[in-house]
C-alpha cells in the first residue's frame, strides 16, 4: 500500500477478484443486450432511470444499499445526485456520523421537511452541497480554514 502511494498511484481494495468477473459478467450481459458496453468514461452519472430505481428502494444486490434499512432510507432521502448517494453512504453506521437520526436529519433537510441550518454563517458555503450536516472530514478542514485565529 505505501510503496503504490510513494509512487503517486492510486491503491484500491476490491472485496475479491470474484467481484472483478461479477464486473465483467455485467458488462458483457449489457453489451449483448444493449450492442454498448459502459466503461468508466461514458457512464452518465446523471441518468434519471437510474436515480428512479434509487428513489424507489430498488437497490437489492447494490452495494452497500440493499438491506431493507437502507432501502428505506434510499426511499426517504430520494437521492438526484450522486453526491446524495455518497452521502448516504458515509452516513452508514460504520461511517462518521454512525446514527439513523443523522441519516434522517440528511433527508429531511435535503427534501424540504426541515429546514437546512448552520451553526455558523460561514459554514453555509462549505456544507450547502451536504444540507448543513458535517459529513466529510474534508468538510471539517475546510471550515476550520475558513474560522479566524483566536486568542
Amino acid at each position: 500500500m505505501h510503496a503504490v502511494d510513494e509512487l503517486g498511484l492510486l491503491k484500491m481494495d476490491f472485496l475479491g477478484l470474484r467481484n472483478l468477473s461479477v464486473i465483467e459478467r455485467a458488462l458483457d450481459m449489457v453489451e449483448l443486450n444493449t450492442g454498448h458496453r459502459p466503461t468508466l468514461d461514458n457512464v452518465d452519472l446523471d441518468d434519471p432511470a437510474t436515480f428512479g430505481l434509487l428513489q424507489r428502494g430498488d437497490t437489492v444486490g447494490v452495494f452497500q444499499l440493499e438491506g431493507s434499512n437502507l432501502r428505506t432510507l434510499v426511499r426517504s432521502l430520494l437521492p438526484t445526485t450522486l453526491g446524495d448517494v455518497a452521502a448516504l453512504v458515509a452516513l452508514l453506521p460504520a461511517g462518521p456520523m454512525a446514527s439513523e437520526h443523522a441519516q434522517t436529519i440528511n433527508a429531511d433537510r435535503k427534501n424540504g421537511r426541515k429546514p437546512i441550518t448552520y451553526l455558523h454563517p460561514d459554514l453555509a458555503e462549505v456544507l450547502s452541497d451536504t444540507y448543513g450536516l458535517m459529513i466529510y472530514q474534508e468538510s471539517m478542514l475546510r471550515f476550520a480554514q475558513r474560522l479566524p485565529a483566536t486568542a
